[in-house]
């Protein structure tokens, strides 16, 4: 049954679901697909390289906004001043294996590269 749905999606006879507008994907990346990303806007990018692997399980929330340079990763500053952090892309480098549950948050100025679980 699913050798026939992929044909047919191969074929043109079923349209993929396109992902966000601004969420790009780089070539022979595979596995990604519009329900598993979260929040991208024009400040707050998607951008996966190439050569990546990503599991069914992975999501990706591109307006996190967690501070990670902190000890804590709670939002203080937006309880205690009502003032938003400011917004960045989320990159993901090439060469990427995303797999088994993973939440990929924004972080800002940071990149993920080589990702993998152990």
């Amino acid at each position: 049954m699913a050798f026939a749905r992929t044909l047919r999606t191969k074929l043109g006879l079923r349209r993929k679901k396109p992902l966000p507008k601004f969420a790009s994907v780089g070539r022979r990346t595979y596995g990604v697909n519009p329900g598993m990303i979260f929040g991208c806007a024009e400040h707050a990018e998607l951008k996966i390289g190439a050569f990546c692997s990503i599991g069914n399980e992975v999501l990706f929330m591109c307006r996190a906004n967690h501070p990670t340079s902190l000890v804590s990763t709670y939002p203080f500053k937006v309880k205690m001043t009502k003032e938003v952090p400011t917004e960045a892309d989320l990159l993901l480098n090439g060469n990427l294996l995303a797999d088994r549950q993973r939440r990929l948050d924004r972080a800002p100025r940071h990149h993920y590269a080589r990702h993998r679980n152990r």
